[in-house]
């Protein structure tokens, strides 16, 4: 399969073949096919950098809404990469008071959190009287791609 797309592509003319012994071959990319690499990438960071600003504006929309709520102290339950976006995107927001502890399961929630904001794929506890859960990204209507 990979001669067969190697081949594919020195047709296009993307990829220089160099046969430099009975046994070796090189392969280089050629100026056109360097130029759709770069369009690619640029397409596709374009394309990530737009779905990070979604999640961004979402995690914002829905704090934000607890916040004005009268929500103070809350955890979030994220794997550590999307801990980490969510912390950038609560940080460029002005939540005086708000205090955020961040944790990557939900059993390591302490008892006194009454808010969790659900940011993971783990299934939510079962329902607590003292305590909501409020998912941030279940609304969104992410499509991760990555042709370009």
């Amino acid at each position: 399969m990979t001669n067969i797309l190697l081949k594919r592509l020195a047709q296009k003319g993307l990829v220089k073949v160099q046969k430099l012994d009975w046994n070796r071959t090189r392969y280089l990319l050629t100026y056109k096919g360097a130029a759709q690499k770069a369009r690619k990438s640029y397409s596709y960071a374009l394309y990530a950098w737009t779905q990070a600003r979604k999640i961004t504006r979402a995690v914002q929309e829905t704090v934000i809404g607890e916040y004005r709520a009268g929500a103070r102290r809350a955890a979030v339950v994220a794997w550590p990469e999307t801990a980490m976006i969510i912390r950038g995107a609560l940080a460029e927001k002005d939540l005086p008071g708000l205090d955020v502890d961040y944790y990557a399961e939900f059993r390591r929630v302490p008892d006194d959190h009454a808010l969790i904001f659900a940011a993971t794929v783990e299934s939510a506890p079962a329902p607590q009287e003292h305590r909501r859960i409020v998912p941030l990204l279940d609304k969104m209507d992410l499509e991760f791609r990555f042709d370009a």
